[in-house]
C-alpha cells in the first residue's frame, strides 16, 4: 500500500484546544502538532520494535502529500512548531531536499518551526543546512551509549565517532 493512498488524520475528531495549548516541548514553548511522513526505520537496533512492526523496510509520503499536510497544519491550526515523528527523517536524503525546497517555496519555513529525528549517519552539512533554512530549529538523534562495546551489543550502526560528527554537523547548522 502506498502511503499517499492513506487520508491524513481527521484532527478535528480530536479535542485539538487541548492538544494546542502551549507547552514547553524540547526547549521550545508554544503549540505543536505532531506529523508523520514516513514509517519504519532501517536501523535494526535490537531494543526497538519498529523493525518488527514494519518488516525492516520504510515507506514514505511523496514530499508533495508531506508539505500539503504540513500546509494544512499550518493554516488550521495555530501551530508554533511540528513534531515529525519519523523515525529518520534523513533516510533518502534526495526526499528531504525536494521537502525543504518546497516548505521554503511556499514560506511556511516563516510560519512555523519544526522538530524532526534522524540516525546520524545520514546527517550531512549541506542537507542539515537546508533544513535549517525550511524551518528545521532541532534535529534529534539518539545517542545511547558512549561506548562502542554497548554500541555493538544493540547493534547500533552508529559510533561514537559518527555521533560526534553529527553534533558538530547540527551544531555548525544552528540546531539545537
Amino acid at each position: 500500500l502506498e502511503l499517499d493512498a492513506l487520508a491524513p488524520p481527521d484532527r478535528s475528531l480530536l479535542p485539538m484546544s487541548y492538544y494546542l495549548r502551549p507547552t514547553i516541548m524540547r526547549n521550545f514553548f508554544g503549540c505543536y502538532v505532531h506529523m508523520t511522513g514516513s514509517r519504519g526505520c532501517p536501523a535494526h537496533c535490537n531494543f526497538c520494535s519498529i523493525p518488527r512492526l514494519c518488516s525492516g523496510r520504510v515507506r514514505y509520503h511523496s514530499p508533495e502529500y508531506f508539505v500539503n499536510e504540513m500546509e494544512h497544519l499550518v493554516r488550521s491550526y495555530p501551530v508554533d512548531f511540528l513534531y515529525i515523528t519519523d523515525d529518520s527523517f534523513l533516510c533518502d536524503i534526495a526526499r528531504v531536499e525536494i521537502i525543504c525546497n518546497k516548505i521554503i517555496a511556499r514560506g511556511l519555513n516563516r510560519k512555523v518551526k519544526w522538530i524532526a529525528q534522524t540516525i546520524a549517519q545520514y546527517a550531512r552539512v549541506d542537507i542539515v543546512r537546508l533544513m535549517k533554512k525550511a524551518g528545521c530549529v532541532l534535529l534529534e538523534c539518539g545517542f545511547e551509549s558512549g561506548s562502542p562495546e554497548e554500541l555493538s551489543r544493540m547493534r547500533k550502526a552508529g559510533s561514537v565517532e559518527v555521533y560526534t560528527r553529527f553534533a558538530g554537523i547540527a551544531r555548525n547548522a544552528g540546531m539545537w
